[in-house]
């Protein structure tokens, strides 16, 4: 049986900007996607490159978000000036392990050629968003705003909820020397 298994490990990396809205406000997001990967491969075919995976990535995907530029922002239903509010910024992170399961072809450890090709199809459970928001601005520390404020990033962590499951697909290319 152990002939069947594989362990492997990786790394992954990816930046990606895109934009997300709450309360009417726009956010602009610098994603920066990092994990390392160690997985157990295990083949139930002889003969065959097929195998179900499963195991963990060390999480470093974290993003930073900033308020777009506006005249005023509505923080639960109070509106403050850009003079008041300064810039809004934050952090996004995700659970530091994440459990990862999927399927996929190929085993760089199993035939004699040195060439070989592999692809993986699976989804990684990362957990939901821990988001930090603050702001620059003469009412930062106001204990109405800081109120308003929590809202806010409670409304923010709703919003990124789609983001605690994401899809791995990868092809790799191996070499034996």
């Amino acid at each position: 049986m152990l002939p069947s298994l594989n362990l492997r490990g990786g790394a992954n990396a990816l930046s990606v900007d895109f934009d997300i809205n709450t309360s009417d406000i726009d956010y602009d997001v610098d994603a920066d996607l990092l994990n390392f990967p160690i997985m157990l491969d295990w083949y139930p075919f002889k003969k065959s490159g097929f195998r179900i995976s499963a195991g963990a990535l060390i999480n470093k995907n974290e993003a930073d978000i900033e308020a777009s530029s506006q005249s005023s922002y509505t923080l639960d239903g109070t509106t403050y000036t850009a003079a008041q509010l300064g810039t809004l910024n934050g952090k996004v992170d995700f659970n530091e392990v994440a459990p990862y399961v999927g399927i996929g072809w190929g085993n760089a450890l199993g035939k004699s050629t040195r060439w070989s090709f592999s692809c993986d199809f699976g989804v990684v459970f990362q957990g939901e968003a821990n988001v930090d928001l603050s702001a620059t601005g003469p009412i930062a520390s106001d204990p109405t705003f800081q109120e308003d404020l929590a809202r806010e990033k409670r409304e923010l962590e709703e919003e990124l909820e789609d983001y605690q499951y994401y899809p791995v697909i990868a092809l790799g290319i191996t070499y034996k020397f």
